[in-house]
């Protein structure tokens, strides 16, 4: 069994192994054995013994970014979006990036980080994003050009993107560095 990705190892240890077809067979060659479903097993728990230790931020990122929720998660994965929408705020104010001045700025600030939130994770599943710069600027109510690095909500922009960029390094870092021991293993 090779996994070919840490984002999709981190979705079959916790979607279910069944899922994935572990240990159903996979094609022949005594893969349906006891021993093979134990395996499976064993490295699905390797895997999730890393994604269990690393930073609360990480593993909450992962969790809302990797996984699908489930009936009854959809709170669970409200409360990870907001944890990590206060984390983001929290890598704003630690990079020193001007804080915004009123409350109208504020919920425009918010509304900003949710999408680059979104758009993220949007990325990290396909490879596109949701929102297009016209979109953001739309919502923050701003002409797109302020966008752009040199202005204040391109910095912040600029720095959330930087930041979430860190925290999937975290996330899927480790994880990938397992899977390449157990894939080389396995091979």
């Amino acid at each position: 069994m090779v996994l070919r990705s840490a984002r999709q190892a981190w979705a079959v240890v916790f979607e279910g192994l069944r899922a994935q077809s572990w240990g159903e067979g996979a094609g022949g060659g005594g893969r349906n054995t006891a021993d093979y479903r134990i395996l499976d097993g064993l490295v699905a728990g390797r895997v999730m013994a890393i994604i269990d230790n690393l930073p609360e931020q990480c593993y909450t990122w992962g969790m809302w970014a990797y996984t699908e929720p489930r009936e009854g998660d959809v709170k669970k994965q409200a409360d990870r979006e907001m944890f990590l929408l206060e984390w983001l705020v929290k890598a704003l104010d630690a990079a020193g990036v001007p804080d915004v001045r009123s409350d109208a700025e504020g919920e425009a600030e918010e509304r900003l980080l949710l999408m680059l939130l979104h758009d993220t994770r949007q990325r990290e599943r396909n490879g596109r994003e949701l929102h297009s710069k016209a979109d953001m600027a739309r919502a923050l109510g701003v002409d797109r050009r302020c966008l752009d690095a040199r202005y204040k909500w391109g910095r912040r922009c600029a720095v959330a993107r930087a930041s979430l960029d860190e925290l999937i390094g975290g996330a899927l870092g480790p994880v990938a560095r397992v899977l390449g021991e157990i894939n080389a293993r396995a091979a």
